[in-house]
């Protein structure tokens, strides 16, 4: 089977594996010897690898902040630098930036109700162009970028508020909002460095 598949200005041919706790260490162990991102930039791990059952996620949700917004070709170089070795790893990145780490947003209690009188003006940055190929087929093609939104070659910058916004919005909302919560979970890359696998290892969680 062909394949093909681009995100900003990754792209890559080879089949990616489902996220483990061995993937995602050597991931980490990998862009600490190769590179100063861990450095200049906050990682959070967050998303469906720390909710869902293994065969139900593909990729690994990582968020990066820093206190000042890059500059857009050092950040998309950055991205890119980031899915490289994710690829070297087997592993589906999906990369984004913001001013304010994932996870003290993550613990913003946001519902309909009170979501316009938040502090919600953090400034987020994201991979505005997605494209798989399949066999010649294009079988998804996301291109967001607009002339206002546009950072980078490829990628997007908006504010936090206008994605909780969009979030509000969606049909599903309700029916998320009135499931049963979860906690929040989520995992900083020294965590992981260290061997703290504990979020990673829950009854809800099997990842080997």
């Amino acid at each position: 089977m062909e394949f093909f598949y681009k995100a900003g200005k990754f792209e890559t041919t080879k089949h990616w594996n489902r996220p483990n706790i061995r993937s995602i260490l050597s991931f980490f162990n990998q862009v600490l010897s190769e590179t100063n991102i861990l450095n200049k930039y906050e990682f959070t791990i967050y998303g469906g690898v720390m909710y869902k059952n293994l065969y139900h996620t593909w990729d690994l949700d990582i968020n990066i902040s820093s206190n000042s917004v890059p500059d857009p070709n050092e950040i998309e170089n950055d991205f890119l630098i980031i899915q490289k070795i994710g690829d070297d790893n087997n592993l589906l990145i999906d990369v984004n930036w913001s001013s304010i780490p994932t996870y003290k947003t993550l613990d913003i209690d946001i519902n309909k109700d009170n979501y316009l009188e938040l502090d919600l003006d953090s400034d987020h940055i994201k991979i505005g162009f997605v494209k798989k190929i399949i066999n010649g087929e294009v079988v998804w093609l996301d291109d967001l970028r607009t002339e206002e939104n546009q950072y980078g070659e490829y990628l997007i910058k908006c504010k936090l508020k206008d994605i909780v916004v969009k979030s509000i919005n969606d049909k599903k909302w309700f029916k998320r909002e009135n499931s049963n919560r979860v906690k929040n979970r989520y995992l900083t890359a020294q965590q992981i460095i260290d061997g703290d696998y504990s979020a990673l290892t829950e009854e809800s969680n099997k990842i080997i």
